[in-house]
């Protein structure tokens, strides 16, 4: 077995390894990034992500152990790929060279570009040695990282006589990390408007293999369990046409400026051998629109919602801010092997007082009250072509939620996915992250397919079919919804790509003039968009997006909308530089379009643009001394003509950040 290994490297050596490292690592793994956020339509927020992404680089995986896994998770591999690897080591060692990634079945050279600036080949022996927190090792091989932002509008702005503090967005954050094994830091930010910088402030300590504790989190952090049914508050996404099966790290330091999807207190995982068991416990107060109060003591009596903005600029906001105190406290209990795993979760909330939404034609079976309590059952099968994979939740009111997938993949060319779910009307959870977003009265079937039909040639597809059945915020009847994606790709050469997508959605909603009562109609929307990213030269990069679409049967949304841009994209390695350069031209009259934007260090923007006009942007990054980086960005959207944007009038809305970041 090993001759045939030696063998068959050095056959790989000779003929891939020139072809492999002429390729940019960093600039694929942004790319699909990038992909990932024109499928998301502006729904999803990719600076976690990101931060994960450039976290990885500086903190790599080891092949060789099952942190793996995470690669699944973010979907830089698919599970197969995963197992494939995992089947690959036991059968020959450990992985020595990257050359060795390309022999495995089913890992195709793309994704070992994918791989490249976040994974290394270690053997178990020699990362037990240096990853003993000593405080030798410590300070010899952990990593400082300081970061300071400012964001500021670089125009009057409307409502800034109602805020309480300045224009500016500050940002200062502060992360060590010690071989992925200790992580620790803080974050402070004022949002523009916001009074001071402690107004939002957050920490964590996060430490990995520590005998029998799998992990454990101090501070703020993150826990998703399953498919994120019955407890899930990290991040989730889907590519299109991709399985929906989730394999998330069930606890994970929350690092960013996020301030309403993280918990406050300690979690910790225990294993031996297959079973794991994970507690956790969160004591943080939470934004909330108080409804009644105690005219004596001031004690909130009752609140009508949560407040997830986090934004404290105005009296009303800065009076909701940290109304209520929540509880949490809970575990998860799961057996777990290389390719199985079934689990069982439960977890209690104590609100500190009453939750009482007012009554609407669409809410009147949201949760009432201040206590609940939610649990649910897990689990995953991967076999080496097919993937099986559910979760079933109910709350303490009976309400029941249930979601089953499965993933076949025949061959390395094509991956089919079919997946189920119910969520009941009455089902109620806060901590849910499920497939098909909030995990309340909806069926849906969920198709999806994605195969290499040539060459560098790639087609997905996916197909949404959802039913509500009862009224909702736009809909005063059940209604129901369909949505169609298709993407064809097609890889040029190792620097140029081209994609081609279409999307139709239809979906049912309140008409807006009265007859004798409301009734629903179908509005549809078509879009379709061609992208393609070419070099110019060694050290540029052109990017250009075409996208056109078309609503109908919607009287304030009706009509067609439309996106033009080019990227110029400068890099250079010594000296270390990035600039990047759009004009984009656009019409956006009924409606919205999104795109992606290139942005400071560690950051990453999705811009939605509406009414008719111009967008443009530089960004510059460089390095200035070898420990610290220094970012830019100005940028300008100029209309045809004066509009009201948010807290902005008149023809121009014009916006910069600076950044700089300090690593010891």
């Amino acid at each position: 077995m090993k001759s045939v290994k030696n063998i068959t490297i050095l056959f790989c050596l000779i003929f891939l390894t020139a072809d492999i490292f002429a390729q940019t690592p960093d600039d694929a793994v942004l790319r699909m990034i990038e992909s990932l956020a024109e499928d998301s339509d502006g729904e999803t927020d990719y600076n976690e992500l990101v931060e994960t992404y450039y976290s990885l680089t500086e903190n790599k995986i080891n092949i060789n152990s099952d942190d793996i896994d995470i690669l699944g998770e973010y979907k830089f591999l698919d599970h197969f790929q995963i197992e494939k690897i995992k089947e690959y080591r036991r059968s020959y060692g450990d992985i020595k060279i990257v050359e060795e990634l390309i022999m495995i079945e089913g890992l195709y050279e793309e994704n070992v570009i994918f791989l490249l600036p976040i994974i290394k080949f270690e053997h178990q022996q020699e990362v037990n040695t240096i990853t003993k927190k000593t405080p030798k090792n410590l300070l010899r091989y952990g990593k400082h990282k300081a970061l300071a932002q400012i964001d500021r509008a670089l125009q009057p702005q409307n409502a800034y006589p109602s805020h309480v503090g300045s224009a500016e967005r500050l940002l200062f954050r502060y992360n060590y990390d010690y071989k992925d094994v200790l992580q620790t830091g803080f974050v402070f930010e004022k949002d523009a408007g916001e009074k001071s910088l402690t107004d939002f402030w957050s920490f964590h300590v996060f430490v990995k293999n520590m005998r029998f504790v799998e992990a454990l989190a101090l501070g703020d952090y993150k826990v998703s369990f399953g498919q994120g049914l019955t407890m899930g508050n990290g991040l989730a996404f889907t590519t299109t046409g991709s399985s929906l099966m989730r394999r998330n790290a069930k606890i994970r330091a929350s690092k960013t400026a996020d301030e309403s999807g993280h918990l406050r207190g300690a979690a910790a995982t225990l294993k031996h051998k297959y079973l794991e068991l994970t507690l956790f416990f969160s004591n943080r107060s939470r934004d909330a629109t108080i409804s009644m109060e105690d005219s004596i003591t001031g004690e909130i009596l009752e609140v009508s919602s949560l407040q997830n903005t986090g934004l404290h600029r105005t009296k009303n906001e800065t009076a909701a801010k940290d109304a209520i105190k929540c509880r949490l406290f809970g575990g998860n209990i799961s057996f777990k092997t290389s390719n199985f795993q079934v689990g069982y979760t439960i977890h209690h909330s104590d609100f500190g007082c009453r939750i009482n939404p007012k009554e609407t034609i669409y809410n009147r079976l949201y949760f009432r009250g201040d206590r609940l309590t939610v649990q649910g059952l897990d689990f995953y099968h991967i076999t080496q072509h097919t993937a099986l994979y559910g979760e079933f939740s109910i709350s303490d009111n009976g309400g029941m939620a249930g979601i089953v997938g499965l993933t076949i993949k025949p061959t390395g060319y094509i991956g089919l996915t079919l997946s189920y779910r119910n969520y009941s009307k009455n089902y109620q959870n806060f901590y849910g992250n499920a497939y098909g977003g909030a995990a309340r009265d909806e069926q849906g079937w969920y198709f999806g397919t994605s195969m290499t039909i040539a060459p560098k040639w790639n087609i997905a597809g996916g197909i949404d079919l959802i039913r509500h059945d009862m009224p909702r915020n736009l809909t005063y009847a059940p209604s129901s919804k369909q949505k169609y994606d298709v993407k064809l790709s097609h890889k040029v050469n190792d620097k140029t790509e081209i994609f081609v997508q279409y999307k139709y959605n239809e979906k049912m909603k309140n008409t807006t003039t009265d007859v004798f009562q409301k009734y629903l109609t179908d509005v549809k929307t078509h879009s379709i968009s061609f992208n393609i990213s070419y070099p110019f030269g060694e050290k540029i990069e052109m990017k250009n997006k075409v996208m056109m679409s078309e609503t109908g049967g919607d009287e304030t949304a009706a009509g067609r909308s439309w996106l033009f841009l080019h990227d110029i994209i400068f890099k250079t390695e010594k000296p270390k530089l990035n600039i990047a350069l759009r004009y984009a031209l656009f019409d956006a009259q009924n409606g919205s379009v999104y795109a992606y934007e290139n942005d400071v260090l560690y950051s990453f923007s999705i811009t939605s643009l509406t009414h008719k006009g111009i967008r443009t942007y530089l960004v510059i990054k460089t390095e200035i001394f070898d420990a610290v980086e220094i970012a830019g960005k100005i940028g300008a959207t100029i209309y045809d003509e004066e509009q009201s944007i948010g807290e902005t009038t008149g023809k121009l809305k014009a916006d910069a950040k600076l950044q700089i970041i300090g690593k010891f």
